[in-house]
């Protein structure tokens, strides 16, 4: 028995994954929004500074994490994940209120 389990490829080891698909329309739906949200990036970039291109990138990551965590009913956050969430948010505020008001920079 030993012997045969050694020789088995590492593949026919994994535990098997249901071949169970989302629905059709729900991908359309996905490859859509997935297409809009490229295209508007793009046109976003160009209209605005580098850095605020990547705060608000990262301001749209967060959303979807949280979003996400809620709409599939993923484990609870952690106090460290609620941690890393409230300094992106203070981060972004911090940003917001320096170059609203020209800088500050010496």
């Amino acid at each position: 028995d030993d012997a045969e389990e050694s020789q088995q490829s590492p593949s026919t080891m994994l535990p098997s994954v249901p071949a169970s698909h989302p629905p059709l329309w729900l991908t359309c739906l996905a490859v859509l929004a997935y297409h809009t949200e490229y295209i508007l990036s793009f046109s976003f970039v160009s209209l605005v500074e580098p850095i605020t291109y990547g705060t608000c990138d990262a301001l749209r990551r967060l959303l979807i994490i949280v979003v996400g965590n809620r709409m599939f009913r993923g484990d609870r956050f952690s106090k460290t994940n609620l941690g890393g969430i409230l300094m992106a948010l203070v981060g972004a505020l911090m940003y917001s209120i320096t170059s609203a008001g020209g800088g500050g920079g010496a």
